[in-house]
């Protein structure tokens, strides 16, 4: 028996890390989707979903984020979905709209959800979980 790590490589987190663990004879499947790979170690190897994985030159090694790695994934997060928010607005120019008196009611009140969305995702920091637990905002667009 074989322990198969998944470990995701996404630009979305600051680091490598286990999406998944199994052991058996042969390795599985990557997901539809998932960016990474799938490596090999000993069925006695300690990991868990959601630690970090590092490669070390002998090998993967595996540990549980500390906080700062907790804040950056959070920090990248934040930043991703601004980023999307924005780039919805640029497409969707509902200020415009408003500050011209042109907007439909319609729009006056997606342009009020999504600033209320944009508020709440900056706002995450301030949660009293931050940084290990966070409730992201569902996206209005």
């Amino acid at each position: 028996m074989i322990r198969y790590v998944l470990i995701e490589m996404s630009n979305l987190n600051p680091f490598p890390k286990v999406l998944q663990f199994v052991d058996a004879e042969q390795m599985p499947m990557i997901p539809p989707g998932v960016i990474g790979n799938w490596i090999e170690t000993s069925v006695d190897t300690i990991v868990q979903v959601g630690w970090k994985a590092e490669y070390t030159g002998n090998g993967w090694a595996f540990s549980e984020p500390t906080y700062q790695d907790q804040v950056d994934i959070v920090t990248n997060r934040i930043r991703f979905l601004v980023g999307a928010a924005e780039g919805w607005l640029m497409m969707n120019p509902l200020q415009y709209k408003q500050d011209l008196g042109i907007a439909t009611p319609e729009e006056e009140a997606s342009l009020l959800a999504f600033k209320q969305y944009y508020v709440a995702v900056c706002d995450a920091k301030k949660q009293s979980g931050y940084p290990y637990t966070v409730e992201w905002p569902v996206a209005p667009f």
